[in-house]
């Protein structure tokens, strides 16, 4: 009797240790270069990332450039709309998917 409900105690333990592997989020690194009509950067613009995943926060991330580009670590699997600011006035937007196929991802958006 006692191997028995070792067995199915150890049983029990296995299968939820599985769930909680298969259920780890994977954060992406995504690199975003934003350049103008003439391929120059933008300067002082500050990018906020929000997730429109089903079920997901409202909060968003705010990020700032560093070395003209915007780094920032999301979730993968998933659509973030991302908003540019720049002096207070938005001056761009777009959706993207995040996906888990590669460790990083880059984009690079061209505001006319």
């Amino acid at each position: 009797m006692k191997k028995i409900i070792f067995l199915v105690l150890l049983f029990i333990l296995v299968g939820c240790q599985q769930d909680e592997g298969q259920n780890q989020e994977q954060n992406v690194k995504v690199t975003i270069s934003l350049i103008d009509g003439d391929s120059n950067s933008v300067r002082e613009a500050t990018m906020y990332a929000f997730d429109m995943t089903p079920g997901a926060p409202e909060n968003g991330v705010i990020v700032e450039p560093d070395d003209n580009q915007f780094e920032v670590e999301l979730e993968s699997d998933r659509t973030y709309q991302l908003d540019f600011y720049k002096n207070d006035e938005k001056i761009y937007e777009e959706e993207i998917n995040v996906t888990s196929g590669g460790n990083n991802q880059e984009l690079t958006i061209t505001i006319k």
